[in-house]
């Protein structure tokens, strides 16, 4: 037998404390899941008022499409009776 198998392997060690599941702090992971959901919702947010602008445009043109084709309809009529 080889006396290289019965010596133990070397072990690394780190430096760093040895944690258990008992010794586990789960309050930074749950701070940084509260601050993914903040952001998403913040997100959503900026993209909701993005939107909602949007469709205000919107219906603010469909408004002045309508005056305007109001108006052209009023022209041809006095066209027509200037004739």
């Amino acid at each position: 037998m080889s006396l290289v198998l019965l010596l133990p392997l070397p072990r690394v060690r780190n430096g760093h404390l040895r944690m258990t599941s008992a010794d586990f702090d789960s309050k930074p992971l749950e701070r940084g899941a509260k601050l993914l959901r903040e952001i998403s919702a913040y997100r959503n947010a900026q993209a909701f008022q993005f939107m909602k602008k949007q469709e205000e445009t919107k219906q603010v043109e469909r408004v002045e499409l309508a005056a305007n084709a109001a108006e052209y309809k009023g022209l041809q009529a006095e066209a027509k009776n200037f004739k």
